[in-house]
C-alpha cells in the first residue's frame, strides 16, 4: 500500500513549493480503541465530503494519522479551509510525499530548503513504522549533517528558526 512507501516532510512555514499532500492528525478518535476503525472511516468520508470539489487524491490512513493526496491545481488554503471545519480533526500539515528510502527524503528536505535562508534548525523526525532500518534519532542526525553542509546553518534543539519535520509512514 502507498502508506508502507512514503515518507513525508514539512517545514514549520509555507513555501513557494507547492505541497503534494496535507499530513492530518486527529484528536479523541485514537483514544476509542475497537470502535476505532469506524471512526476513523467515518473522518476520511467526512474529509471527502468536505473537499468533494477540491482537487484532491485519495485518503489512506497510515498508522495514527491520515495522508490526503492531493491533484495538481489544488488549492493548499482551500482544502485548509475546508478541513478546519471538519469534527475530529487535531491539525494539518503541508506535506511533500516521497520515497521513503533515506536518499530520497534527503534529496526532498535539500528541494524544500534550498531556497530558503536560517541560521538554526532542527529536524524532527517520527517513525510511524516502526520497521524502517534506521531509528528516528539516526534519521535526525543524518538529514542534520545534510542540511548543516549544504546551508552552513548550525543545529539548535531547543530554539531553531526552522523545524523540518519528517514523518516515515
Amino acid at each position: 500500500s502507498a502508506a508502507t512507501s512514503t515518507s513525508t516532510c514539512g517545514v514549520n512555514f509555507m513555501q513557494t513549493k507547492v505541497p503534494n499532500s496535507v499530513v492530518i492528525h486527529y484528536g479523541e478518535l485514537a483514544l476509542k480503541g475497537e470502535n476505532r476503525p469506524l471512526f476513523v472511516h467515518r473522518l476520511i468520508e467526512n474529509i471527502r465530503k468536505a473537499t468533494f470539489d477540491l482537487s484532491i487524491g485519495p485518503v489512506i490512513a497510515p498508522r495514527g494519522r491520515l495522508l490526503l493526496h492531493l491533484n495538481k491545481g489544488a488549492s493548499w488554503e482551500a482544502i485548509v479551509n475546508r478541513l478546519q471545519r471538519v469534527f475530529g480533526i487535531a491539525n494539518v500539515a503541508p506535506a511533500w510525499r516521497c520515497n521513503r528510502e533515506i536518499g530520497a527524503i534527503e534529496k526532498t528536505v535539500f528541494e524544500l530548503i534550498s531556497d530558503q535562508r536560517f541560521e538554526s534548525f532542527r529536524i524532527a523526525a517520527r517513525r510511524g513504522d516502526k520497521g524502517y532500518p534506521m531509528t528516528s534519532a539516526e534519521v535526525n542526525e543524518r538529514l542534520g549533517q545534510i542540511v548543516r553542509e549544504k546551508t552552513g546553518a548550525r543545529v539548535d534543539l531547543t530554539n531553531p528558526a526552522l523545524t523540518i519535520f519528517v514523518e516515515i509512514l
